[in-house]
C-alpha cells in the first residue's frame, strides 16, 4: 500500500487528493508545494 495525500489550496478553497507525492512536490505536513497546494496531510491507504 501506499499514502493517499490530501492538499489545499487556500486563495479559492480547492481539495487536491493524490497518492503520487511527486504531483505536489512535497510529503510533509504544512509545507507548500507546487501550484501553491499545501499538504495537509495523509488520509489513507491505496493498493
Amino acid at each position: 500500500t501506499r499514502p493517499f495525500y490530501r492538499d489545499y489550496e487556500q486563495s479559492n478553497g480547492a481539495h487536491f487528493y493524490t497518492s503520487d507525492p511527486n504531483e505536489i512536490g512535497t510529503t510533509t505536513p504544512g509545507t507548500a508545494g507546487k501550484y501553491g497546494y499545501v499538504l495537509e496531510g495523509i488520509v489513507g491507504y491505496v493498493a
